[in-house]
């Protein structure tokens, strides 16, 4: 076969090629995987060792510390932090990101190879997962608690388990109490001289029947078992219990209590009812929005058949999130695709241009999410960027890539294939450079690591959309055209006569261009000014972050209050909050201490007021609450309730010394209140979160003349305290725990404690005539940080707003009365908080360079194997710094934080304006070959590129116009992309318009017509503009003058018009003479 009858197949070769694309699109629309983010693991990974035996010190000395060495000596960890506490330890290891796998396997290997040689019982190694399966969250409510938890258990769950793609249907049901309680008779045990555990015992031996033997073989076998299971409260008050004066039944050393189907310790109220969580998740290869539109249609279901009984409404949408951004995401491919295919069709004149346009970018698109499919890669929220850039880039690349078929007088196959990879050179070399910044960022710490992991799914999608590129728009397409329109496009027809604004646009757009490298000069300072300046404005979110738009309350009851009290306050508390326009929905988890509230706010774009305001707004709500405290209520996060006082140091003894020290010293400030109480209580090394600790240390005097053992002392003595598991009782196919306890307010107080009776062979004894009391310390942890020992000091303080103060004061006070070794440090919450953050600012000087020099070298490598010239390629890398203002005042201006989305929309934008630069600079250099001068060059080069750049850039602007500016619904997470892409694609049509072919005249001039630049030079140059620039001032005033005699009649402003202008309407030969040498010339 000869070269010429096989290109006489391409056609029927395209358009098999085209119909393949179609079927992946096809494809990828049913069957990909679509889901919120992927199965990724962060490069956060956590080993928790035990040593049972060891106490802290002992821990962190034989264990803790030679693990952390293996880690750190392997240099696989950036960070370090360990916790070591008796029997137990745990580390945290932070380090790089691997583009490909992870550091899992390493660290198991680390950890076998240490094991053998610690004291060690066991390790396990965790590490965090980016998935996140959930679809949403419903709330079942009603009148009555048992209907609700019964529907949402059977009715409810039944429903959503059956659909196609659920995994699991988690219901909350802590609203609801099913359990038998024993509330003991602390006399009646007395009487009887038993113990609770003695009673806990017994019942505990009780339970399901246990086979015990069997006779027989075959047929013939028979199994015997033995056990009693109770069935019903009352056959459980008469089991008998032994003691010593015979049996009893347990009614008679205990009130049995029935509270099946009662309101747990915990109820979630939902508009004033009690309510039940269900929880939905996806299961793996499903489609997340489908499978949501399945979970209301199947929920609605279920509440019509309720008919009244109770409600179902849904409190968490997580799978709206990605559908938004889906939809928006399509949305804006459409309407970009529509925008590309009407400006072409109106330019070319040509409808079958604007359809092939409209069609190819939908089809290249669909075939980039299939080739997605078939690599097995899910479509998530961090993918999704990716593919709006590549679909940004194509039509980028259809728009030129027509306008350059026009251009062909026949349109064949080999002509136009031909054509197409002229202009395909600059659109690869424009995805090589994006890959190679991209990949630059990923590998340093440019990014923080835990947002970096989450970017990695965009590195397949680069070579799969540079692979449509190349297929779709470097050969179906041109192929394709030239079958459809052999007759080519009609010829533009361009006016001749130009419009008195277009006329003065062109004759400003020439000056900007003659000026070079001022106008990106100036740019791109004030680009990198307003970063420096403004950047700190810029909301910065967790690039896995998707809840901005929740918060959560807390409001102390007073001590003593039922559970019925704290319904009610939340029924108050929320008819408040419901009334503030910013509160979308919440439920409240009430218990009898306190109240917690779950808020989902409206979208940013919908709040009336600044989040401030709203703060104030939500501690007005919630203030004079029944039965609450207002003075305990926490609205804000950062709210203080405890001075706490850091201390970091490399010597666990000395930094323990020091907080000794600090706490003897904060217990001697007594200072006091107006009412007489002290502000500064509670000092203590530790949090001071987890409540008051007793240590009681055995007499052995008392033992030996009681003939007890600690053992069993600590048995009885565990029976007394808490809620005891005393076996369960079967109802319904179902088995209720049996709980026991002593009687409220009976065991509630230390002293109550001391008076315990401990059951000796010599009798009944007090508790405290067997042991020692003292006050302790909470149990020492031992907590480390790259090597550096933390230890925390804490009080409370009674008045808020001496926190800071404190923290600021003491510090001083205890350097004055004890020197601070070299080495140590006494931070103040606020220090430790800007030190964390300047940890995150640290930067690798080393590795940068390296992945810049890197991404250097292979831009500059693909810019000789393409175009086989380096200009172009850094004339586009530097005009990248220039869009960081635009982008950044778009996520100022439209109220946006910096997350995934908004990443990506900078990335977007970024390849948008190198795509479009390299092409333009590109046909400047094909048209410089022609061109008698440079300008000339310039404008028949921008004859031509200038039409296609403005279809580009405006058509992107028009498409995300509408979601940049909010409008829509769920677009708080991935809004930030459209609010980038937005500004940002305004300065690069600017950067791309006049910037480019600025620098370009600026570069072939310095190419042409060299001059060392000296500083002479430059205070010359800036002289004649400066100079010029007063001649242009002074011919406007003229102007204006020439227009407003015009107007009164004065006939003698035409001849002040005329002299102004300098330009009279024909030459003559002395217009031609050589300048005199007295004449001083402004442009030289």
């Amino acid at each position: 076969m000869n070269k010429g009858s096989f290109a006489s197949t391409w056609p029927v070769l395209a358009k098999l090629l085209a119909l393949l694309c179609c079927l992946l699109a096809l494809g990828a629309a049913l069957r990909m995987e679509i889901r919120l983010f992927p199965d990724r693991v962060l490069p956060e990974y956590t080993i928790r060792l035990q040593a049972p035996g060891l106490s802290a010190d002992r821990i962190d000395e034989r264990v803790t510390r030679p693990v952390e060495e293996a880690i750190r000596a392997s240099g696989l960890a950036l960070k370090i932090s360990t916790l070591s506490q008796n029997q137990t330890a745990s580390l945290t290891v932070k380090t790089k990101v691997r583009l490909f796998g992870s550091d899992r396997e390493k660290l198991e290997q680390i950890m076998r190879e240490v094991s053998g040689t610690l004291p060690l019982d066991s390790w396990e190694l965790s590490s965090s997962n980016l998935a996140d399966d959930r679809v949403g969250t419903y709330m079942v409510y009603g009148s009555d608690i048992q209907t609700i938890a019964d529907a949402a258990n059977r009715d409810l769950s039944e429903k959503l388990s059956a659909i196609p793609g659920v995994a699991r249907v988690e219901v909350d049901d802590a609203s609801l109490r099913q359990e038998v309680e024993l509330v003991f008779h602390p006399t009646m045990l007395r009487a009887h001289g038993l113990t609770p555990g003695d009673v806990l015992g017994q019942l505990q031996a009780k339970g399901a029947a246990e086979q015990v033997g069997t006779i027989g073989k075959g047929a013939d076998r028979t199994n015997f078992r033995w056990g009693r299971e109770w069935t019903s409260p009352q056959e459980l008050a008469s089991e008998l219990i032994s003691t010593g004066k015979g049996y009893v039944p347990l009614k008679t050393l205990a009130d049995i209590r029935d509270l099946r189907g009662s309101r747990g310790e915990t109820v979630h109220v939902y508009k004033g009812s009690p309510a039940v969580a269900v929880t939905v998740y996806a299961a793996g290869g499903s489609q997340l929005p489908q499978l949501r539109a399945e979970v209301i249609n199947a929920v609605d279901e279920v509440k019509q058949a309720a008919d009244g009984r109770y409600q179902i409404d849904l409190i968490h949408d997580v799978a709206w999130i990605l559908s938004a951004a889906l939809r928006d995401g399509s949305i804006l491919v459409i309407l970009l695709a529509s925008l590309t295919a009407i400006a072409v069709g109106l330019r070319l004149r040509s409808v079958s241009a604007g359809t092939l346009s409209f069609l190819f970018l939908l089809l290249s698109t669909g075939a980039l999410l299939g080739g997605m499919w078939l690599v097995g890669m899910p479509l998530t929220l961090v993918s999704l960027g990716p593919v709006l850039l590549f679909a940004l880039l194509y039509a980028g690349a259809g728009v030129w890539l027509f306008l350059r078929l026009a251009e062909e007088r026949d349109l064949s196959a080999q002509g136009c294939v031909r054509s197409v990879w002229a202009l395909m050179r600059p659109i690869l070399l424009g995805i090589v450079i994006v890959a190679a910044v991209f990949t630059g960022l990923l590998t340093t710490d440019f990014i923080k690591a835990s947002d970096a992991a989450l970017l990695t799914d965009a590195l397949p999608i680069i070579p799969l959309g540079t692979a449509v590129m190349t297929l779709v728009y470097g050969w179906i397409v041109p192929v394709l055209a030239a079958a459809w329109i052999p007759e080519g496009f009609p010829a533009v027809v361009r006016e001749k006569t130009r419009r008195g604004w277009a006329v003065r646009l062109a004759a400003r757009w020439e000056r900007s261009v003659g000026l070079g490298f001022v106008p990106y000069g100036v740019t791109l300072a004030a680009s990198l000014f307003a970063i420096v300046f403004f950047h700190p404005f810029v909301l910065v979110d967790p690039y896995g972050k998707t809840d901005g738009q929740q918060k959560t309350l807390s409001l102390s009851m007073i001590q003593g209050s039922s559970i019925d009290q704290s319904m009610q306050a939340a029924q108050v508390a929320e008819e408040r909050l419901r009334k503030l326009e910013e509160v979308r929905d919440l439920y409240t988890a009430a218990s009898r201490e306190s109240l917690t509230f779950y808020l989902h706010l409206e979208e940013k774009d919908n709040w009336t007021r600044s989040r401030m305001d709203l703060e104030k707004e939500l501690d007005k709500a919630l203030r004079e609450v029944p039965h609450t405290d207002p003075f305990a209520m926490i609205v804000s996060e950062d709210q203080k309730t405890r001075l706490e006082l850091t201390i970091k140091g490399p010597s666990l003894h000395t930094s323990k010394e020091i907080a000794d020290q600090l706490v003897t010293l904060m217990k001697g400030l007594q200072w006091t209140d107006e009412d007489g109480r002290e502000i500064i209580t509670d000092e203590r090394i530790g949090a001071g979160t987890t409540g008051t600790y007793i240590e009681m240390t055995p007499k052995p005097e008392m033992l030996a003349r009681y003939q007890v053992t600690e053992a069993e002392i600590r048995r009885q003595l565990a029976s007394y305290l808490g809620r005891q598991a005393a076996g369960s009782l079967a109802w319904n196919e179902r088995a209720i725990p049996v709980t026991a306890r002593f009687p409220d307010n009976w065991m509630e107080h230390p002293d109550q404690v001391k008076n315990i009776l401990v059951r000796t062979p010599g009798g009944a004894v007090r508790l405290q005539d067997l042991a020692e009391w003292r006050l302790a310390d909470e149990p020492p942890v031992f907590q480390r940080e790259d090597g550096q020992y933390v230890i925390k000091v804490s009080s409370a303080v009674s008045q808020p707003d001496w926190i800071d103060g404190l923290a600021f004061s003491i510090p001083l006070q205890m350097e004055q009365k004890m020197p601070i070794p070299e080495g140590y440090r006494i931070l103040t919450a606020n220090e430790l908080k800007k030190e964390q953050e300047q940890e995150t600012k640290n930067t690798d000087k080393t590795g940068r360079f390296l992945a810049v020099s890197g991404a250097v070298l292979i831009v500059l490598a693909a810019a000789l194997a393409l175009q086989r010239r380096l200009r172009d390629s850094i004339i586009a890398l530097a005009f990248v710094p220039v869009l960081a203002g635009g982008v950044m005042f778009g996520l100022l201006l439209l109220d946006r934080p910096l997350n995934v989305m908004g990443f990506y929309g900078m990335a977007a934008t970024s390849a948008l304006l190198v795509q479009q630069t390299l092409l333009f600079l590109d046909r400047l250099h094909l048209s410089a070959k022609a061109a008698e001068t440079i300008m000339d060059g310039v404008k028949a080069a921008s004859s031509r590129a200038v039409p296609a750049l403005l279809i580009v850039l405006s058509s992107v602007i028009l498409a995300s116009l509408p979601f940049g500016l909010g409008w829509g619904s769920g677009d708080d997470v991935h809004g930030s992309f459209s609010a980038t892409l937005l500004l940002g694609t305004i300065l690069a049509g600017y950067a791309a318009i006049v910037l480019v072919p600025g620098v370009h005249t600026a570069a072939e001039n310095r190419r042409l017509y060299s001059q060392p630049w000296t500083i002479p030079l430059i205070r010359k140059r800036l002289r004649n503009w400066w100079e010029n620039e007063k001649v242009r001032r002074q011919d406007r005033r003229e102007l204006k003058r020439s227009r407003f005699s015009r107007q009164t009649g004065d006939d003698s402003g035409e001849r002040v018009h005329e002299s102004a202008s300098g330009r009279p309407g024909e030459l003559s030969d002395e217009d031609f003479l050589p300048l005199p040498r007295e004449v001083r010339d402004a442009n030289l």
